[in-house]
């Protein structure tokens, strides 16, 4: 599965976090750090599997770890219709 950022959807990376404005309900949407890492390898096209893997190395958590923390945060941006699928 690979998501799409909605078109409309403004963002922004300061200092290391992503700050996300959604114009539909005028709403900013600031990440943290894990949320950030995710939406960069979103935004190239990685696959939940590449994201989750990902995930794993960089802050080393197991796999279940992962692909809960994966799985939270795409339900999340989803159901804000940031991206879609």
């Amino acid at each position: 599965m690979i998501l799409k950022k909605d078109k409309r959807l403004a963002s922004k990376k300061i200092d290391g976090n992503y700050f996300l404005v959604s114009p539909w309900d005028h709403k900013l949407h600031k990440c943290n750090q894990t949320a950030s890492f995710i939406v960069d390898l979103i935004d190239k096209g990685c696959p939940r599997s590449e994201i989750e893997q990902a995930l794993c190395n960089e802050f080393d958590v197991d796999a279940e770890t992962a692909a809960k923390d994966t799985s939270d945060f795409v339900k999340k941006i989803q159901d804000l219709k940031i991206y879609t699928v």
